[in-house]
């Protein structure tokens, strides 16, 4: 006996937790680097430095958090009864 096929929403579900996790990693992992940036500058009193982290890290911070967020709702929907239905 073989086992069944996984359907096709089960299979965009790994999908989705596989990039949720992916994106919530690189979003943890720059938005750290920006506040160790800035309060390294802070701490050595170097505005170019505070100046610099947010200059560079800023943008892709909030890009991967927009990206996980949306990731994120999306496999709401693929999860049982992820479609707004509620259980009773």
């Amino acid at each position: 006996m073989s086992e069944p096929r996984p359907t096709l929403r089960a299979r965009a579900l790994k999908v989705t937790q596989f990039l949720f996790v992916l994106t919530f990693g690189l979003f943890f992992l720059v938005a750290s680097a920006l506040v160790l940036g800035q309060l390294l500058g802070t701490v050595l009193v170097q505005p170019a430095l505070v100046s610099a982290a947010s200059h560079y890290l800023l943008v892709p911070a909030v890009s991967l958090a927009s990206t996980f967020g949306v990731i994120a709702f999306l496999g709401s929907y693929l999860r049982e009864g992820g479609s707004g239905e509620q259980s009773s």
